[in-house]
């Protein structure tokens, strides 16, 4: 496939074993006001939707890549592209049968929950998802209401992106000590995902739920990408039910740089020079690897970097097949298209093998295999050597 005109028709097969089901709920959690609305807000509303191993079902109705291409309309003109750019999404299809009977290969799935990018949509990694999904976790994508770039609920409402999420952020108010908006931000999309791993558990004891009993919640990851890897970044430092995290293209916030931050960590993202070269300024640019580099030496367990030269920030995501305005517009890097979804799903499986399933990965326990177009570091913490007195 390299060399073709990136775009999207049908989505790159999975390459797992497992055919996929999914299922998607909407969550109120009643114990949060919707910050975004304001101090008389309702509770704190969410889509998720939940991508499983699944017996195969032959002939049967995938679901479609978005339910309502609408949602994506911010995102397009956050990309500078027209408002219609993604309005062909809607027909293109995964391979997903929605509601589809849980594979009884295992009594229980070990799940990952995914927080997506500012302005994103819970859809927007669906690739990297559904391989997962098909070597044998239960995903749960989330959609950040006022984060995403729109969330559609059953009632038909339409819950847009918040504006005040771009750069310049506001103050809570004038010299207020508490510093940006954002800075609150972060740790309420956090709560999202905590929120969603205690649904997930009360989920997994409703016998009406076809994924019942199937969840096993002794072994939870969470990824994120851009603004998600943030998020999913703060979760961690905050939930010890997390057992390892991936953070896609993301800096690290301070929460997690106060030592708090201790499960097995994987951060996949490309080199100073290309971001540079992408128009990223220098106090990003140093962010993102400075903050990058502390957290990675200060994890009590192991850690992993990934460096990609080449990918530009939309290839951690679908976000270059999404049209092909995006390699016209100069968005995307100059890495193969093809070659972006394998670095992004082979260490995902890899990573959440060994951390999350507690299984053999050759990718990271032996180092991978020299490749050229990547740098690879790996650091393993074992237990201080007894100090005599």
């Amino acid at each position: 496939m390299t060399g073709r005109e990136p775009t999207m028709t049908v989505l790159p097969p999975p390459t797992g074993p497992y055919a996929i089901g999914t299922v998607t709920r909407r969550w109120t959690d009643p114990d949060r006001p919707d910050i975004f609305v304001g101090p008389d807000a309702g509770p704190r509303e969410l889509m998720v939707q939940l991508w499983y191993p699944a017996e195969p079902q032959p002939g049967a109705r995938v679901a479609p890549y978005v339910e309502d291409p609408r949602t994506l309309e911010q995102l397009a003109l956050l990309m500078k592209l027209p408002r219609d750019a993604f309005a062909h999404l809607g027909d293109v299809r995964t391979h997903a049968v929605p509601g589809a009977p849980v594979a009884d290969d295992e009594t229980a799935y070990p799940v990952l929950l995914f927080s997506h990018g500012r302005c994103g949509v819970r859809e927007h990694n669906t690739i990297q998802v559904e391989d997962l999904a098909s070597h044998g976790y239960v995903v749960v994508t989330i959609d950040h209401s006022h984060a995403a770039s729109g969330v559609r609920f059953p009632d038909g409402r339409l819950v847009e992106f918040d504006p005040r999420l771009l750069p310049p952020w506001p103050r809570h108010a004038p010299d207020d000590p508490q510093g940006p908006w954002i800075d609150s931000v972060i740790p309420y999309l956090a709560e999202d995902l905590r929120f969603v791993l205690r649904r997930v558990a009360a989920l997994n004891a409703d016998r009406a739920e076809p994924l019942a009993g199937h969840l096993d919640l002794e072994r939870v990851g969470v990824f994120g990408v851009s603004l998600g890897g943030v998020v999913a970044a703060e979760a961690c430092a905050h939930e010890p039910g997390f057992a390892a995290l991936m953070s896609l293209d993301a800096y690290v916030p301070a929460d997690a740089l106060s030592g708090r931050l201790r499960q097995p960590t994987i951060w996949i993202t490309r080199d100073a020079a290309t971001m540079r070269r992408e128009g990223w300024d220098e106090y990003d640019v140093s962010l993102a690897h400075r903050s990058m580099r502390v957290a990675f030496e200060g994890l009590p367990g192991d850690g992993y970097i990934v460096l990609v030269p080449g990918m530009y920030h939309i290839d951690f995501s679908d976000g270059r097949l999404l049209s092909p305005l995006i390699a016209k517009r100069g968005i995307s890097g100059s890495i193969d298209v093809d070659r972006a979804i394998e670095v992004v799903r082979t260490y995902s499986v890899a990573f959440f093998d060994r951390h999350v399933k507690g299984i053999a990965a050759p990718l990271l326990d032996d180092g991978p295999v020299p490749e050229p177009d990547l740098a690879f570091e790996r650091r393993r913490r074992t237990a201080p050597a007894p100090v005599a007195v």
